[in-house]
């Protein structure tokens, strides 16, 4: 099996790829071009729901301070707001690693300001109680037939 790097140097993930991505295979330069549909759902699905974590996060941002410009300049309307994000999930083109880096900036932004508090320490279970011994049956003594 053939290892694809990144411009970084970093080995590519599923992250790193979609429509329109370019990437160094044996050093040559090569643009993803298509991918299967399930490829492309898969990518798309993704899409949104770090899209939607990313709209979360801009909108309780906003209440304590504004929010920052991320690298990607496409701006969406989304309940009276802007939010600035890549285009449409559609067609398995948004970059999903870069889209993930800025919900994880978002998210140390926020956390600034609303720390994630400490899980509490589970507490120990009760010990079950010990059965009860069954009481010794005493074997009736007769004559056997």
């Amino acid at each position: 099996p053939v290892k694809v790097y990144g411009r970084d140097g970093d080995l590519l993930e599923p992250w790193d790829l979609h429509v329109g991505a370019r990437i160094d295979v044996l050093g040559k330069t090569v643009t993803l071009k298509q991918a299967s549909q399930e490829t492309i759902e898969w990518l798309d699905h993704t899409a949104r729901v770090l899209i939607r974590k990313k709209l979360i996060l801009e909108d309780e941002i906003s209440k304590f301070t504004h929010v920052p410009l991320t690298q990607t300049i496409h701006t969406y309307q989304h309940r009276d707001k802007q939010s600035h994000i890549p285009h449409k999930a559609e067609g398995g083109k948004i970059n999903l690693r870069g889209l993930r880096n800025e919900v994880l900036h978002l998210k140390s932004i926020f956390e600034q300001y609303r720390p994630t508090p400490e899980p509490e320490p589970e507490p120990e279970p009760e010990p079950e109680p010990e059965p009860e011994p069954e009481p010794i049956k005493k074997e009736k003594k007769g004559k056997k037939k």
